[in-house]
């Protein structure tokens, strides 16, 4: 059966029609009894995929049978491409499907992989290819690695030793052949060597290293620090060793490959296409300006699994893509496969941290040098390029993990505006996102921003804030950032550092109005975090740890939340979970009791929205009329909510303000927190979401069923009383039409004006 995301893939497209057949394991099995006539299946399982979006689907596959395992690899075309079901003169085609299918090792590009169909076939290539030591006697191999139509990696053993057989399509090939000569002549670098190659059969032998993958050591939860330290040293090496010939990669090629990578992630992951998109563009702008030298001899594909540990001593594997290049992309790659590691559980966070700080020192001691910012940039572009791997290699919650490695580019990306070149790194560096560090400082209405962006003022202030804190006493201020600022009324700024007495990092945002509300923000802060919002609380429904005011700044000061925003837990396997604890975490706040003087009834929301939709009908005359039936209609529907007993209530309740940090839950930012309908929070949180799907999938539905689980929640903790079901969607209608006036507001949300009107209607 299709996931949920699987289904929402096939879904859009379309044009490829045996998709659902190759994403769908019990279809596949039945595909492979009936089409391909394997007798006494049991099972099928997709392993490997290769989509591009609107043109193919390439996925190898294995099925059991009660006899004995098939491999296969299959394409499925779109119907306009059928001419190339007729070039596949070796495998079976089903018309009906727009598919080929290959049974191994029928491989339509890598065509000599077929005399691995007998020993025999094996023994002939090896005769060609290889030492006559190779082919003689009893011979033996098994597949590493197997890339339909790209590559294949197998072991063979013989009497006379074992070596690696790597096959090749015929435009990789010649890369690959001049890389192994190249690096084969380098002396003292532990790499593996060439033994031979045959041209026509685009095949080369490699010696075989034997040993485990540091990759595998890891992943059993050994962090050897002294080898890793040895591989940074090795690396500093190849770094500055001398090979003829290789390709040279400039920053405007690896700006446009991430860019071309990126473009296909963006289609798998609609819901984060334009996240995908905008944070790509600004990492490729970033690459291509960069003025790093381009004369370093590189891996190219530098990570724990391409290292062989063998008694103490470690070996480099698989230098396909080694070119002339910036060193700081294989140290960057390492760390971003780490990172993926440590987000798929095959890791801890320590270890991860261990093991990229024991590759950074030995590379330095070694004499070379490293710019983190540098690293940092090329670590964020690997993240990118590796986010696909959960769905290209079929992993269940691909989509929440795919989530999770984009979220954790942004970070890298963001760390870029807190790290300085180390020639300047004692400085602190104050950076805006959109509006401008000048723009804050100039403020009339907010003078004290000049002082709160100031990085000698904000290190004194922050100094007698946290002197008193237990656990930040030793912050040590490295960066500002300004997050986000309305002039004239409020802004939000993140100060970052590093705590002398343990060397993690820390992060203590400043809320500043105008209006002088830091003491009452504070006091409700501490009110929710002393009433069972901490950290500790045995629900996981917290709120971010406050920590004090700088009076003379209108600040406040609390500790980062951690986690991502709800719009990606919304989308991915754990979605309904999710959404049935966003409403437990809406009705423990209800339920709070914290006490303040700002009310909000159905009356006051109503006065809001009409406001808003009158000012749209004044911009947008042809649809005066319109719109005027619009806020109508919602005046006959908020008459028919019977009120209820105000309670403390959020205001703004939607995906921005819950961040999913595993099994926790924090609720942000409470500065519009009033009395008023419970039912409001949860309407306002179901419209966001029909909003943000009209904006990205042109239909309200994407969100469909966890906001039902979440309704169905929050009702169930109300007593399953239908009023609230119904006063719930009467909110629905009255947020999605407030939505018509923000869609105004907002340049990129324009076109979503007359489909909001018309759903509203």
């Amino acid at each position: 059966m299709l996931s949920l995301d699987d289904a929402d893939l096939v879904r859009r497209d379309p044009s490829i029609p045996g998709l659902r057949v190759l994403l769908d394991n019990d279809a596949l099995a039945l595909f492979a009894a009936e089409s391909l006539l394997i007798p006494n299946v049991v099972e099928a399982r997709s392993e490997y995929v290769r989509y591009k979006p609107q043109q193919n689907c390439l996925v190898r596959f294995r099925v059991f049978s009660s006899e004995r395992v098939h491999d296969f690899y299959a394409i499925a075309y779109r119907p306009v491409d059928k001419a190339k079901l007729r070039k596949a003169s070796r495998a079976t085609v089903i018309s009906a499907l727009c598919m080929v299918v290959c049974p191994f090792p029928i491989d339509l590009e890598l065509t000599s992989l077929a005399t691995l169909s007998s020993i025999a076939g094996l023994r002939r290539l090896l005769v060609r290819i290889g030492p006559a030591e190779i082919a003689a006697g009893p011979l033996e191999y098994s597949t590493l690695r197997y890339k339909p139509e790209r590559r294949y990696v197998g072991r063979i053993e013989s009497p006379a030793g074992a070596v690696t057989l790597k096959m090749y399509s015929s435009n990789t090939f010649p890369a690959a052949c001049q890389v192994a000569k190249s690096l084969g002549s380098a002396v003292n670098l532990p790499i593996v060597r060439r033994v031979a190659h045959w041209r026509r059969h685009c095949a080369i032998l490699f010696d075989w290293q034997p040993g485990v993958t540091l990759s595998s050591l890891l992943e059993r939860g050994m962090v050897p620090v002294p080898v890793i330290g040895q591989v940074g040293e090795q690396l500093a090496r190849l770094h500055s060793s001398v090979a003829r010939k290789l390709r040279i990669l400039t920053p405007q090629d690896d700006a446009k490959s991430l860019i071309a990578v990126t473009d296909d992630l963006a289609t798998i992951v609609t819901p984060l296409a334009a996240s995908v998109r905008r944070l790509a563009h600004h990492i490729a702008e970033q690459i291509a300006t960069s003025r790093s030298p381009q004369q370093d001899i590189i891996h190219g594909d530098f990570s724990t699994e391409q290292i062989v540990v063998e008694d103490g001593q470690s070996f480099f594997i698989d230098l396909d893509r080694a070119s002339q290049s910036v060193a700081a992309k294989d140290i960057g790659n390492f760390i971003a496969h780490l990172e993926v590691d440590a987000l798929h559980g095959q890791c801890s966070d320590q270890q991860r941290d261990l093991a990229a700080a024991a590759l950074v020192d030995g590379y330095c001691a070694a004499g070379r040098t490293i710019d983190r910012r540098e690293v940092d940039l090329h670590a964020a572009a690997s993240l990118l390029r590796l986010a696909h791997r959960p769905f290209r290699d079929r992993r269940p919650d691909w989509h929440d993990l795919v989530s999770r490695i984009i979220l954790r580019a942004q970070e890298k990306t963001d760390r870029l505006h807190q790290l300085v070149p180390h020639r300047t790194r004692c400085a602190i560096e104050a950076t805006a996102p959109a509006d401008g560090i000048v723009d804050a400082q100039d403020d009339f209405r907010m003078p004290f921003l000049r002082q709160a962006l100031a990085p000698q003022d904000a290190k004194q202030r922050l100094a007698h804030v946290l002197g008193n804190d237990s656990q930040l006493r030793s912050f040590e201020l490295s960066s500002i950032r300004l997050l986000r600022y309305k002039p004239g009324r409020r802004c939000l700024i993140e100060y970052r550092g590093r705590l002398a007495d343990s060397g993690c990092y820390a992060t203590v945002l400043g809320k500043a109005h105008a209006k002088g509300r830091h003491e009452q923000a504070l006091l409700r802060q501490q009110s929710l975090w002393d009433s069972g919002f901490d950290t500790e609380c045995a629900d996981g429904i917290c709120v971010a740890r406050p920590l004090g005011i700088i009076p003379e700044w209108h600040m406040w000061l609390q500790c980062a939340a951690p986690g991502q925003l709800s719009w990606h837990a919304l989308s991915g396997p754990r979605a309904l979970r999710i959404a049935t604890r966003i409403a437990e975490a809406a009705q423990k706040l209800h339920q709070a009791n914290i006490p303040t003087k700002k009310t909000h009834t159905l009356n006051d929301e109503m006065a809001h929205l009409s406001e808003r939709l009158l000012r749209v009908a004044n911009e947008l005359p042809e649809f005066r009329q319109r719109i005027r039936r619009v806020l109508d209609l919602c005046y006959e529907l908020a008459e028919t909510v019977i009120p209820v007993s105000p309670v403390g209530i959020h205001r703004d309740f939607y995906p921005d303000q819950v961040l999913v940090d595993g099994n926790r839950l924090f609720v942000v930012d409470h500065d519009l927190y009033a009395l008023g309908d419970s039912r409001l929070d949860i309407g306002n949180f179901y419209g966001h979401l029909i909003e943000r799907s009209i904006r990205t999938e042109q239909h309200p539905y994407m969100y469909d069923c966890p906001a039902a689980a979440m309704i169905d929640r929050f009702v169930e903790l109300q007593g399953g009383d239908q009023q609230c079901r119904h006063a719930i969607n009467v909110y629905i209608v009255l947020t999605v039409a407030r939505h018509v006036f923000l869609s105004r507001q907002i340049p990129e949300r324009m076109a979503t004006t007359v489909p909001l009107i018309e759903l509203v209607e």
